[in-house]
C-alpha cells in the first residue's frame, strides 16, 4: 500500500466552515460539478489517458488509506469513538486529495465514451469496470467504517480487485510507463484547482454516502424488552412458582403454604404492572398476560388447599405459557 505525503490545502478552521456550510445546505451530490475545464487529449487518443488518470486516482485514495491506517493505530475507546476520530483526520486534512480524485473521476467519465468508441469491445468493458472499481475504493476511503480490520481489508480487496483488472487490461492496452506519465500532465494542475474548488459540494457528496440509521428490528426492540422489562419484573414470581413446585413434589405442608403466600404476592404486584406485557410483539402479549391470570388463581386456590382447582389453573397456564413461548421463540426468547 503506497502512502501519501501530499500536505492538505484544507486547514481545520476552513474545514469546520465547510461543515458549517454543509448543515446549512441540502446534502445532494451533484454530478460532475468537479468536472476539471481542460482540452481533450492532443492526439486524440482517448484510452491512454483514461488509464492514466484511473491509476492517478487509485493512487490518491490508496494514499488517503495509508494514512487512515496509520491514524487508527493505537486509538482507544469504541469502535464508534475510532471511527469519530478517523472521519475527522479524512475531513480536516485529506479533503482537497479526496476531491482531486473525485475531479479525475469526473474526467474519467467525460473521455470514456470516445474511449468507448475508439477502442470498443473487450477494452472498453475493461476500463469501465477498473473505473467502477476505482471509484469504490474512493468511496471507501472517504467515509472509513469500524472495525479497523473491516476497514483495512475492504481496502485490501479493493486494490487486489483492480490489480487483476489492471493485468487483463494490460493484454489489451499496453501502455509504457512514460507514455501514462506524459498523458497525465496535462491535466494535474486542472485536477488539483478543480478539486480545491469543489471541497464544499463534496463534503455534501460524502454526506449523501453516510450509512442512514435504521430503525430497530422487531428481534431487537424484543429483547429490549425482555431484557429490561419482562425478565427483571418476573423474576420474584418465577422463584415463588418454582419453590411451590419444590415443595408440592416433596409434599412439604409447610414450604406449599410459604411459597403459595410468596407467589401469591408477587403475582398480584406483576398484574399492576401494564409494561411487562407490553411486548412489541402484540402477539406475545395476550397469551402471556393470560398465563400469569391463571397464576394468579392458582396461588388463591393454593391457600386454600383446593387441589382440583389448583391443577385447572396450572394446566391452563401452561398452555398460555406455551402459546406465548411459540411466538417468544421466533425472537430466540422465552417467557
Amino acid at each position: 500500500m503506497v502512502y501519501s505525503t501530499t500536505m492538505s490545502f484544507l486547514s481545520p478552521a476552513r474545514s469546520a466552515l465547510l461543515l458549517l456550510g454543509l448543515l446549512a445546505g441540502p446534502l445532494v451530490a451533484t454530478a460532475g460539478a468537479a468536472t476539471p475545464k481542460v482540452d481533450d487529449p492532443a492526439d486524440g487518443d482517448y484510452a491512454p489517458t483514461v488509464l492514466a488518470l484511473l491509476h492517478h486516482q487509485r493512487d490518491i485514495c490508496d494514499g488517503i488509506a495509508g494514512s487512515v491506517l496509520q491514524r487508527w493505530t493505537g486509538l482507544d475507546g469504541s469502535e464508534e469513538t475510532q471511527e469519530r476520530i478517523v472521519r475527522d483526520m479524512v475531513l480536516e486534512r485529506k479533503l482537497s486529495e479526496l476531491t482531486a480524485a473525485r475531479s479525475t473521476a469526473d474526467l474519467v467519465d467525460r473521455f470514456l465514451p470516445d474511449a468507448r468508441s475508439e477502442r470498443g469491445g473487450e477494452t472498453a468493458a475493461s476500463l469501465e469496470r477498473l473505473a467502477e472499481l476505482t471509484r469504490t475504493l474512493c468511496d471507501t476511503v472517504a467515509l472509513p467504517t469500524a472495525p479497523r480490520d473491516g476497514f483495512r481489508d475492504a481496502v485490501a480487496t479493493s486494490l487486489d480487485r483492480i490489480e487483476r483488472e489492471e493485468q487483463e487490461l494490460g493484454r489489451l492496452l499496453v501502455v509504457p510507463d512514460a507514455a501514462l506519465a506524459e498523458a497525465l500532465e496535462p491535466y494535474l494542475l486542472a485536477i488539483e484547482l478543480a478539486g480545491i474548488d469543489a471541497e464544499g459540494e463534496y463534503l455534501r457528496y460524502l454526506e449523501s454516502r453516510r450509512p442512514k440509521p435504521q430503525a430497530p428490528t422487531m428481534r431487537e426492540l424484543m429483547q429490549v424488552w425482555h431484557r429490561d422489562t419482562y425478565a427483571p419484573s418476573v423474576a420474584p414470581t418465577k422463584a415463588a412458582l418454582a419453590a411451590y413446585l419444590k415443595a408440592r413434589r416433596e409434599q412439604d405442608s409447610r414450604g406449599i403454604g410459604t411459597s403459595c403466600r410468596e407467589l401469591a404476592s408477587a403475582v398480584a404486584t406483576l398484574l399492576q404492572n401494564d409494561q411487562v406485557f407490553s411486548a412489541p410483539d402484540e402477539k406475545v402479549r395476550a397469551p402471556l398476560h393470560r398465563a400469569f391470570i391463571e397464576l394468579r388463581g392458582l396461588a388463591t386456590q393454593c391457600n386454600a388447599a383446593r387441589w382440583r382447582e389448583i391443577d385447572a389453573h396450572w394446566a391452563a397456564a401452561q398452555q398460555h405459557l406455551g402459546a406465548a413461548n411459540q411466538r417468544l421463540s421466533r425472537w430466540g426468547l422465552r417467557p
